[in-house]
């Protein structure tokens, strides 16, 4: 079994041969509208999260402080981009993406994925867990109306 096959398994609910690495099994791709950010000189995602990139690829740099301590301040830092101004024909071709074998599930990064994820990126982990759990309707709508414009397909379906 490969360690596709075994982490398709996990992600279908039933149980893998082994547990399994999501770095080994998966290849992880920054869409265009998404990585644009690191194509610029500040870096910065549009909820003006700084990236750094290294060897390992792009990644939020963490010795930057955080981007706000108070969540009802969130609008004064999410500038979210004109989907209807994004190029949606060319967005096959991914900003990055690491060189992975074939045989490895391609997934895609979404830096909005969760109310969680979004906190810990701009107030750190401490901030974004009190975030979630004192401030929970305000961290709701960071992402809630905006997100849902992302569920358009980036990629093709036979890459």
């Amino acid at each position: 079994m490969t360690e596709r096959e075994n982490y398709l398994l996990t992600m279908a609910g039933k149980q893998p041969e082994w547990v399994p690495n999501f770095e080994d099994a998966c290849d992880m791709i920054i869409p265009a509208l998404l990585g644009a950010h690191l194509m610029t000189e500040e870096k910065r995602d549009f909820f003006s999260v700084p990236w750094t990139i290294n060897d390992a690829g792009p990644m939020v740099d963490n010795h930057q402080p955080p981007v706000m301590e108070d969540v009802t301040e969130w609008k004064k830092y999410v500038h979210f981009p004109d989907l209807d101004q994004f190029d949606w024909e060319n967005t096959s071709s991914p900003a990055w993406r690491p060189g992975a074998p074939e045989e490895l599930v391609r997934g895609e990064v979404r830096k909005c994925i969760d109310q969680f994820a979004v906190g810990g990126g701009m107030m750190f982990w401490t901030g974004g867990q009190v975030g979630t759990s004192e401030n929970q309707i305000q961290l709701s709508r960071w992402a809630d109306d905006e997100v849902r414009k992302y569920g358009r397909e980036f990629y093709r379906k036979e890459q």
